[in-house]
C-alpha cells in the first residue's frame, strides 16, 4: 500500500497510468493497448488509434486527479478502519486482561473456600474421633463401674453368708454356754449327782 497523505512519496507514473486506465473504463472510455511506457512517454490513443487532442488530454489529466482523490480518500478510510480495528482490538485485549484478572481473582477466591472446606472437614474429622474416643472411655468407665459393683455385691454376699454362719455359730456356741453354766451349777444342788441332774434339766 502506498500513502498519498503528508509525507507521502509521490506516486509513480506507472501506478498512475493503471489508476487512470481504471477511471476510464468505468467512465466508459475505450481504449487501446499502449504498449509498454516508462516515465518518459506516457500516451493515449483512441481506439481509431490516433493521439487524442489537448482537451482530450486534459480530461484524462482530469480523471486522473479524481482517481488520485478518490485513491487518497480509499486509503484514507482503510487508515481510519485499520485506526478503528487496532483501537477495538486494543479494547478487546483490555476486556480480556480484565477477565483474565477477574478469573484470577475468582480463582484465588476459590481456591481459599476448598482450602477452608478442606480445614474444617479435617476439623470435623479430629472432632469425631474425640468424640470416639470419649465414648470408649465412657463405656470402658461403665464396664468398670458394673465390674467394681458386681465385686463388691459377691463380696456383700459372702460377707452375709459368713455373718449368718457365725451368728448361727454364735447361737450354738451361747446354748453350750447356757448348758455348762447350768450343768456346774446343779453339780452343787443338795449333793444330787450330775448325771441324774442332767436328766432333770435337760439342756
Amino acid at each position: 500500500m502506498w500513502g498519498l497523505g503528508q509525507g507521502s512519496a509521490e506516486v509513480p507514473r506507472s501506478t498512475i497510468s493503471g489508476l487512470q486506465a481504471t477511471c476510464l473504463l468505468a467512465m466508459d472510455v475505450p481504449l487501446v493497448d499502449l504498449g509498454p511506457t516508462d516515465s518518459r512517454s506516457l500516451q493515449l490513443k483512441d481506439s481509431v488509434g490516433n493521439t487524442p487532442e489537448h482537451p482530450q488530454l486534459q480530461k484524462s489529466a482530469d480523471v486522473d486527479k479524481k482517481c488520485v482523490e478518490h485513491t487518497r480518500e480509499a486509503i484514507q478510510t482503510e487508515r481510519l478502519a485499520e485506526e478503528r480495528a487496532a483501537a477495538n482490538l486494543a479494547a478487546a485485549l483490555s476486556a480480556l486482561d480484565q477477565q483474565t484478572q477477574s478469573f484470577r481473582a475468582l480463582g484465588g477466591a476459590h481456591k481459599y473456600v476448598c482450602d477452608e472446606y478442606v480445614a474444617m472437614q479435617k476439623k470435623v474429622l479430629e472432632q469425631g474421633k474425640a468424640y470416639d474416643r470419649l465414648q470408649d472411655e465412657l463405656r470402658a468407665a461403665k464396664r468398670t463401674i458394673l465390674d467394681e459393683r458386681a465385686r463388691h455385691l459377691n463380696e456383700l454376699e459372702r460377707a452375709t453368708s459368713d455373718s449368718d454362719v457365725l451368728t448361727a455359730e454364735l447361737h450354738a456356741a451361747k446354748r453350750e454356754l447356757g448348758g455348762v453354766r447350768t450343768q456346774i451349777t446343779c453339780a452343787f444342788c443338795d449333793g444330787e449327782s450330775f448325771a441324774t441332774h442332767a436328766i432333770q434339766h435337760p439342756s
